[in-house]
């Protein structure tokens, strides 16, 4: 009886290992159910190459992430050595009191040329909105461009062609709306936002500091395509930003309320391209896609795992969001 009674314990205790340990995606794509896309928490210090340019993180085996349709491939690099587990000291020390976080995904010190994180949803589902969310830090040695002998130091890449968000100078932009890479109406635009708080971040806002950005396409086949960008320090707890709103007037973006893209917009990606030479490193944490048929202000907002606390979801109709 006694060796039997210890059996029982001891199997029992292998099975809360498990259970507890078990890989998922976070809080908030569960909560969503069928309208999380996919997750990404990157909290592990196991990425498992899969293929020659692209890395599995282990913290996740269901509703995985990719940026180009390769099985759990949601980093992607060339070449894929760059893309690294990162558990520094002033990135753990500058995450929000009562988070669960271990690790982020980041590039190696000085990283150079570009790596890929997040997720390209091919389908026609949540074509009238759709959400990426996820967390960047930058270390407090980052350089930027005309920093050194640094030039360029992008943030998001779409699925175009050559549509980009573009922090080299600290202020945030998006660009490459042109008539020849089939947008209508086409525009070399823009140098900033476009949006409502486009110069709310300056270089010095981005070192030392953890913040969520969630991009949102709206009516991502077209017509009347729009994109918006969110930004907040959660580091201060600062104000959330509307850095750009592609619908905003009086920006740089002429006719933006009526546009199309080239094609259905199905990529956002975390872009990290930087080249010449540059001190630093940035990493990831919590890249988030959820969807919805309708359009009614939906957010994926906060992670309970790095915001502590429940996660919580902005109102459906931000304040400082221009209806039309």
């Amino acid at each position: 009886m006694v060796s039997v009674r210890v059996t029982a314990v001891c199997c029992w205790a292998l099975l809360v290992v498990f259970v507890t340990s078990s890989p998922a995606e976070e809080q908030r794509c569960t909560g969503l159910g069928a309208n999380c896309v996919c997750s990404e928490p990157f909290n592990t210090n196991n990425l498992v190459e899969t293929q020659t340019f692209w890395k599995n993180p282990a913290d996740s085996t269901t509703k995985q992430c990719s940026t180009a349709g390769i099985a759990g491939g949601s980093l992607e690099a060339n070449p894929v050595s760059k893309i690294i587990p990162r558990n520094d000291a002033q990135l753990r020390n500058a995450l929000p009191a009562g988070n669960s976080i271990q690790w982020a995904v980041g590039g190696t010190n000085g990283h150079l040329g570009i790596f890929f994180a997040g997720h390209t949803h091919s389908s026609a589902t949540f074509t009238k909105r759709l959400a990426a969310r996820f967390y960047i830090y930058h270390s407090t040695d980052y350089q930027f461009a005309q920093e050194g002998v640094c030039t360029n130091s992008k943030l998001m890449q779409f699925t175009g062609p050559n549509s980009l968000l573009d922090k080299s100078f600290g202020h945030i932009h998006m660009y490459n709306f042109l008539a020849s890479d089939g947008w209508s109406p086409g525009q070399d635009c823009c140098f900033n936002g476009p949006g409502p708080d486009q110069g709310a971040i300056q270089k010095a806002d981005w070192r030392g500091n953890w913040w969520r950005l969630e991009a949102v396409y709206i009516n991502r086949a077209g017509p009347n395509w729009r994109f918006l960008l969110y930004a907040k320090n959660v580091t201060t707890n600062g104000p959330e930003y509307l850095i750009v709103d592609t619908a905003a007037s009086g920006t740089q973006l002429v006719g933006g309320a009526n546009m199309s893209p080239p094609g259905r917009q199905d990529a956002m990606a975390i872009n990290n391209y930087r080249e010449t030479g540059c001190n630093g490193w940035q990493a990831f944490s919590h890249y988030m896609m959820a969807g919805w048929d309708t359009d009614a202000g939906q957010r994926i907002g906060a992670a309970a795992e790095i915001e502590g606390g429940g996660g919580t979801t902005p109102p459906a109709v931000p304040t400082n969001l221009r209806v039309q």
